[in-house]
């Protein structure tokens, strides 16, 4: 996977609102901070696939599978970062999960973010399993206050801070929380897990 290198891109901090460092391969757009560039990686499993230039991920049959993206976010550089997604379809009745994973997360086979034992790397994620687990979910453990969920038409906004090390969640531009702060974690990648039979999710640029 492709780690973002501090030299690559001219800074400019006009639209930055904590007045940090532009942080590289991110387009500054106000309020929310910069857009941070990616794309899905090719997955491991043959029961997912990628569509739309790398834009689309679509789940074929139930079971839990996790894409990740192909670039990464070190938090040795400073900025803050959003990256927006599209519920295009998905399954109240099975688990899905939005958030981060550590770099070294490995996502053969049955894998579920937010869970240690399903990925064999750290991850930090928003869970919503109307039958199980709802919430923000590290070490398949809730963290603070459950959120309503999220479901099929809903964007998703993810804020990345390099300053505090958090995670934050917004829905439809509404914010939902911010449950994770100081991970431990040096690098994250963007990473999603579907399991309902037709789930998809579409990044918004």
């Amino acid at each position: 996977m492709d780690s973002i290198k501090k030299d690559n891109i001219e800074h400019n901090n006009a639209n930055n609102p904590d007045d940090e460092e532009v942080s590289p391969a991110s387009i500054p757009r106000s309020p929310y901070g910069l857009f941070f560039d990616f794309s899905f990686n090719d997955p491991k499993d043959s029961g997912i696939t990628i569509e739309n230039e790398g834009l689309t991920g679509k789940n074929h049959g139930i079971g839990w599978r996790t894409l990740l993206g192909n670039s990464s976010i070190n938090f040795d550089n400073p900025g803050k970062y959003f990256f927006e997604i599209k519920i295009n379809d998905i399954s109240p009745a099975w688990g899905n999960s939005i958030g981060v994973a550590d770099i070294k997360y490995d996502n053969s086979g049955t894998t579920i973010l937010g869970y240690k034992d399903y990925g064999k790397a750290k991850s930090w994620a928003w869970f919503t399993y109307d039958s199980c687990l709802n919430g923000f979910l590290h070490d398949g453990t809730n963290v603070g206050e459950k959120p309503e969920i999220f479901t099929t038409g809903d964007v998703v906004r993810i804020v990345i801070e390099a300053a505090d090390k958090s995670i934050s969640f917004y829905k439809n531009d509404i914010f939902i929380g911010k449950p994770f702060v100081d991970i431990d974690s040096n690098e994250v990648i963007p990473a999603f897990t579907l399991c309902g039979e037709n789930d998809s999710i579409t990044i918004l640029k």
